[in-house]
């Protein structure tokens, strides 16, 4: 008796730990982060543990992926489901050169297309894996006499592949990242 007594509490503190050890990986958003700048709103998250080991093989072996970030500006009511006022979509497209051994980041941010080079993984983390200030909107369009709050998720999708490649990798899936939705603290200082 005292020995399954024993195994029944290792096993289930190796379940406990396990699983808490496991939800670290778990990709996220966190320090979601709505301001206002020269009178416009800009909102700021990061994406933690973006990038699983299958997702770097993947890119190492040529396959490109794309980081959607979904930005949604709600405006709180106290006794009634919240109003989505803005939508926005911030897309970051990874694609590594095997030949060159370069990564290269292409970012679309409402209309604006940069594209950028990199020559180490390390940079090309940080650089998909943040929003730094992307501009919302501008604060004229909100009422001071209400409160507002920004939601952030994101997902990773297999970019277009070429037509050929296509028909022989069917298998791999469209959507292979999907964080849960998280939210800013309420905005301050709308004039």
């Amino acid at each position: 008796m005292r020995l399954t007594t024993r195994a029944l509490i290792f096993a289930v503190s190796l379940l406990f730990f396990g699983t808490r050890l496991h939800a670290a990986d778990v990709p996220r958003i966190a320090n979601v982060q709505a301001e206002i700048v020269d009178r416009h709103v800009v909102a700021s998250a990061e994406l933690l543990s973006g990038f699983q080991p299958d997702t770097l093989r993947d890119l190492h072996n040529g396959i490109p992926k794309e980081f959607y970030y979904y930005v949604v500006l709600n405006r709180k009511y106290k006794n009634w489901i919240d109003e989505e006022v803005y939508e926005k979509t911030i897309r970051h497209t990874v694609r590594y050169d095997t030949l060159k051994k370069q990564y290269t980041v292409v970012k679309q941010d409402f209309g604006q297309r940069t594209e950028e080079v990199y020559d180490d993984f390390e940079a090309v983390r940080q650089a998909v894996s943040r929003i730094a200030r992307s501009v919302l909107l501008p604060v004229d369009r909100l009422r001071p006499d209400h409160r507002y709050y920004l939601g952030v998720k994101a997902q990773m999708k297999v970019a277009k592949l070429p037509v050929y490649l296509e028909y022989f990798l069917f298998f791999i899936p469209v959507l292979e990242m999907d964080t849960p939705w998280a939210y800013s603290d309420v905005i301050q200082g709308i004039p």
